[in-house]
């Protein structure tokens, strides 16, 4: 900024001012790129990436532990924290859950055969009703609390939990006993519930409801089945036209 001072005719001092304006100096593009370059030093320290025959080695001969940001399941590799006992125990930290159903029940501690269970089933049975004065297996079990109560003696005495759908089926003693009977067979397959498609459903636990299973039929399984009903149709429509005209 600069002053300038000036007389006048009467010997007053008149003062003036000019400013100047200044622009700050930019970086060019080139400057910039330049600059970031410099500013980020962390793409220095990445790791190169391994070739995947290297990586795969090291898996099979588990040379090296492997290093991750974020830890991950390998498919085909178990997890420790779901199959070693001493880690799930430790993890739980005493959790429990009291299930009101034994893993040791009165009948799972009976030497049981598939020609002597049948026997011990019907046995056990009749223990049971006896404690609630039920006069013969063919009793209608119209008391829901009374009902109720029986089945859950029924599932501790037996270690075995009964569906819902098949409390409100099983109304006679002689129903619960074919039910046993059924359920506790030593031939009947043990399907793991764990697996990925353990879905096995069977349409006679469903009667009397209105749920019902049955094959998936694709599209095309339809249409040819749909074609092959129009041609049979066609068939005996022709048929039926030679006998009247005949």
């Amino acid at each position: 900024m600069i002053s300038r001072t000036t007389a006048s005719s009467s010997s007053r001092l008149i003062t003036s001012y000019r400013s100047f304006s200044s622009t700050s100096s930019q970086l060019s593009i080139l400057d910039y790129f330049k600059f970031y370059k410099k500013s980020n030093p962390s793409t220095e320290l990445e790791p190169k990436p391994k070739p995947t025959s290297e990586i795969i080695q090291e898996l099979e001969t588990k040379s090296k532990p492997i290093e991750f940001k974020r830890r991950i399941e390998i498919i085909g590799q178990r997890n420790p924290r779901h199959t070693d006992k001493e880690i799930i125990r430790k993890n739980l930290n005493n959790f429990k859950i009291h299930s009101w159903i034994p893993h040791n029940s009165k009948y799972s501690k009976k030497n049981t055969t598939e020609t002597t269970y049948e026997k011990e089933i019907e046995t056990l049975l009749n223990s049971i009703l006896s404690n609630f004065e039920i006069p013969s297996h063919d009793f209608k079990l119209n008391n829901l609390e009374q009902r109720f109560k029986l089945l859950k003696n029924v599932q501790i005495s037996f270690g075995l939990q009964i569906p819902d759908l098949k409390i409100t089926q099983l109304t006679t003693p002689l129903e619960i006993q074919k039910y046993l009977i059924d359920e506790l067979n030593p031939l009947k397959p043990i399907y793991n519930e764990h697996e990925p498609n353990a879905i096995r459903l069977n349409n006679d636990e469903f009667k009397g409801s209105n749920v019902s299973i049955g094959e998936w039929v694709f599209e095309k399984q339809k249409a040819q089945v749909f074609r092959k009903l129009i041609k049979k149709s066609k068939r005996l429509e022709k048929e039926s036209l030679k006998e009247i005209t005949n």
